[in-house]
């Protein structure tokens, strides 16, 4: 598979199967089991020394144990100029948080967290 910065959850399910596939690692283990080689054993994490199969289920529950979460925002107006149309972020998605209060008659609204999407 071509190597990119990032990949959605789908992308990776594709690739480990892709790779169980190849390998044949589906082949000589019971029915929704795969054998563990040394890349599968990495993957999951937290297996038992010396077990040589796991459910694929299983393996694909893990999964998300050893991804890290990132986002992306992309600026979608075409005549500005932008150096990054597409900026990929390590961690969560910020929330933008909206205040509105009235003070003295008048009404006020604060945001922030509205940086990051400019």
């Amino acid at each position: 598979p071509m190597k990119k910065q990032y990949y959605i959850i789908q992308d990776v399910r594709e690739i480990v199967n892709a790779y169980i596939n190849e390998n044949e690692l589906e082949e000589g283990a019971k029915k929704g089991h795969i054998k563990l080689d040394p890349n599968i054993h990495h993957l999951v994490g937290d297996v038992k020394p010396g077990q040589i199969d796991a459910r694929k289920e299983y393996v694909f529950k893990n999964l998300n144990s050893n991804l890290l979460p990132g986002y992306l925002v992309k600026m979608v107006d075409e005549t500005q100029i932008v150096k990054d149309r597409v900026r990929f972020s390590k961690g969560q998605v910020p929330c933008v948080e909206i205040i509105a209060q009235k003070i003295n008659n008048k009404k006020q609204t604060t945001i922030t967290g509205l940086e990051l999407f400019m």
